[in-house]
């Protein structure tokens, strides 16, 4: 190629690639503004390509066959990179810088553990055989609840303190745009936050990483840089072509080690927030045969009914998940105290969360899953609070729910606390009393639209869709026959009085009387908001990302 072909296609490519360059994205806080740096940019290299043809090649004429190539080249270039594949480009969490005015030193460092697929009522019956102090000394709410049954829109109505319908993240590959997050409100505080997800529906190509300064992706820096242009064509031509390396799941000993690792790295001189999700005592269970010895210990299981399964399954099963957690504790144990070190070596103090993503079903109600029914043992879940300002009260405190995690972490950390549908617990740890409210947990996706509210100890359910079909994937555990079209969740309402009917066996028939109608209406009113919302956190997967969803079962 002659040289007055190459020199202004170097240009050109060398403006596309510091448009191109994250630094320089990150600078541009708009789509506009960045589309405004990068034709700048363009412009920039064309004009130089122009003067150079004009002045020494081509003094009769402006447009030459090299300049002409040169524009078409870049025009289409932009049409295919700047192309959005949806109406417009999803907003990208910016992660502030920190600065030593606002690193306060009296600010505490902060973990919080979200365990997956752990149910509270088996958390707290595997607690019995196994000593964990922290936890005994940590406030718990044992009445904790999910709002949905899934992993990615349980997390991000975590961060949000919103429900599933407000964020739009209804189904786990839902990806998460809000950018008001708990680690971005920690992060503007002067906190270093560090992330360590353990399933990829959390990875950032999904959303998560908003407020982080260190995020332990489940892919390679380079495929994961590339994925946060994933809106635009070009980012997608090449994800497409070029192998990943994507990993569906990350176990629980190496996520602790990298959580270990940079816990120590990021030293004492700013306040530290890490989150740690792990996932192994999701199906399918492997748990240790040291596990396995020392569930036999454990107080059997309540006696319910487990129609369209085999007893001598549902035993095997139950077993396993118990030594699952049995192994999740034992790792967490001896994290936690590798993390605080010896007594007095701490530089700050330190808080410690652990909350459940959701529950798990293991036969009850005909379903071993997740995510499609909103019974108590999905949406169920540990959650404890550790730390100088958490002292336990006398009187025990009302349902809480995760959403209402951000709001209180936020009173109680004297940050600014969100506006969101959670409410902070932060007078209830300084008064002992605070007012019960309902709580409301949602199912969105495919085979089921269902939602529920839980006030006083009465349960309704309301449900707008479910198809027994999805109960039949050969990934999980499934029914030996199929579900009996008598079951309740195949009616449109169910009912329950959980002080006397805990398992939820015996579905209340008569809703006439108080306070059925006012829970009825209320539901209503809650439902008719979610059909109201449009199911944004959408996205079109890409075939790598497609395979590690189906690799999970989902």
């Amino acid at each position: 190629m002659k040289a007055r072909y190459s020199v202004p296609l170097v240009l050109l490519a060398a403006s596309l690639a510091l448009a191109s360059w994250e630094g320089a994205w990150s600078l541009a806080p708009t789509l506009l503004w960045r589309l405004l740096a990068l034709y700048a940019a363009a412009a920039a290299a064309l004009s130089a390509a122009w003067i150079w043809f004009w002045d020494f090649r081509s003094r009769r004429k402006w447009f030459s066959p090299a300049s002409i190539l040169c524009l078409a080249f870049f025009l289409g270039l932009q049409a295919l990179a700047l192309s959005p594949l949806r109406g417009e480009a999803s907003a990208e969490g910016s992660t502030p810088s920190l600065s030593p005015e606002s690193a306060m030193a009296d600010r505490p460092d902060l973990v919080l553990f979200t365990v997956d697929t752990v149910r509270g009522d088996r958390w707290q019956a595997v607690s019995e055989i196994q000593s964990w102090p922290l936890e005994q000394e940590a406030v718990s709410f044992a009445e904790a609840f999910s709002p949905v049954g899934l992993t990615a829109p349980s997390h991000a109505s975590l961060w949000t303190g919103n429900y599933p319908h407000q964020h739009g993240v209804r189904n786990n590959g839902g990806r998460l745009t809000e950018v008001a997050t708990l680690a971005q409100r920690l992060a503007e505080a002067g906190y270093f936050c560090m992330a360590v997800p353990s399933m990829i529906c959390l990875d950032r190509a999904f959303g998560f990483d908003h407020g982080f300064h260190r995020f332990a992706s489940l892919e390679p820096t380079w495929s994961a840089g590339l994925r946060r242009f994933r809106d635009f064509r070009l980012a997608r031509a090449w994800l497409r072509c070029l192998p990943s390396g994507m990993q569906a799941v990350r176990s629980a000993d190496r996520s602790l080690a990298l959580a270990e690792a940079w816990w120590r790295q990021a030293g004492s001189e700013q306040p530290r927030f890490l989150w740690v999700h792990l996932f192994d005592a999701h199906w399918p269970y492997q748990p240790s045969s040291q596990a396995l010895q020392a569930v036999e210990a454990l107080q059997p299981w309540p006696e319910v009914a487990t129609p369209g399964f085999q007893d001598r399954e549902v035993h095997a099963w139950r077993v396993a998940y118990d030594a699952e957690l049995w192994d999740l504790r034992r790792r967490l144990i001896a994290f936690q105290q590798r993390l605080r070190g010896p007594p007095g070596t701490e530089a700050r103090n330190l808080w410690t969360v652990l909350v459940g993503d959701h529950g798990e079903g293991l036969g009850e109600h005909g379903v071993a899953d997740h995510g499609d029914l909103l019974y108590q043992e999905q949406l169920r879940v540990p959650f404890w609070i550790h730390g100088p300002k958490v002292q336990p009260s006398a009187a025990p405190p009302p349902p809480i729910s995760l959403i209402d995690l951000f709001p209180t972490l936020a009173e109680l950390l004297d940050l600014t606390v969100p506006n969101c549908a959670g409410r902070s617990f932060a007078p209830w740890f300084r008064t002992g009393t605070m007012p019960s409210r309902p709580v409301f947990a949602e199912t969105g996706h495919a085979h089921f639209d269902n939602c529920m509210v839980l006030a006083g100890g009465r349960k309704l359910i309301l449900h707008h869709w479910a198809d027994a079909k999805v109960l039949a994937h050969e990934s999980r555990p499934r029914p030996s026959s199929d579900p009996d079209p008598d079951l309740p969740w195949r009616k449109p309402w169910e009912a329950y009085d959980l002080a006397e009917d805990p398992q939820e066996n015996r579905p209340i028939s008569n809703l006439e009387s108080e306070p059925w109608p006012s829970l009825r209406d209320a539901l209503q009113r809650w439902q008719q908001q979610r059909m109201g919302r449009p199911k944004s956190g959408l996205q079109a997967w890409l075939p790598d990302e497609r395979d590690a969803l189906r690799e999970l079962g989902y």
